[in-house]
């Protein structure tokens, strides 16, 4: 039933874009971490979150944590991100899978692979908006750089906004579903 309110109630585009120029919202150094069980769209927590702290961080990620029903998932196809648009407000979609028997991280190894992650896929979808790069995503030598320093300043953004605090924002389904998972796994 949560989920379906969820589906219905995503935030829209709209929302966010004035949300941005608005100039009663604060943007704050700082990656803030939504977690969610739906896995597309913006989640009404972070509506939520806004009407009650009329912040919102420089680097937002929307997490969806899924557990699938296999017997492995390979490292590449673990950790999916995807932009948000527009890309200059610095959202995020990332979907984590795992399988029933997967180990899940502590708090700062899932932050440091989300990081490194996110980092990675910034990285690649630049290079891949630009041409830039040969068919193993290094770098040409022929390609000019002015797209890579673009690159670089978002990279070292990131960065800057990971340092200055990342902030965990859980829905208590997804809470609850995870601590279920847990007890089961015992």
């Amino acid at each position: 039933m949560r989920y379906v309110y969820k589906l219905k109630n995503e935030v829209s585009l709209e929302y966010i874009k004035d949300l941005v120029v608005n100039p009663h919202t604060n943007r704050v150094l700082g990656i803030g971490i939504f977690y969610s069980e739906v896995s597309q769209g913006i989640p009404p927590i972070l509506s939520h979150f806004v009407s009650n702290i009329p912040s919102i961080h420089s680097v937002l990620v929307f997490v969806s944590i899924k557990i699938i029903p296999l017997s492995k998932v390979v490292l590449e196809e673990r950790f999916l991100f995807r932009n948000i648009d527009p890309k200059e407000y610095r959202m995020f979609r990332y979907v984590v899978r795992y399988v029933f028997k997967d180990k899940i991280e502590e708090p700062d190894e899932f932050e440091r692979q989300l990081v490194e992650n996110l980092i990675e896929f910034i990285r690649r979808a630049e290079n891949c908006m630009y041409g830039i790069g040969n068919n193993y995503g290094e770098p040409s030598s022929s390609s000019s750089d002015t797209p890579l320093r673009g690159v670089e300043e978002v990279v070292k953004f990131v960065q800057k906004a990971r340092n200055n605090g990342v902030v965990y924002l859980l829905g208590e389904a997804l809470w609850l579903n995870t601590i279920h998972q847990f007890l089961r796994s015992l």
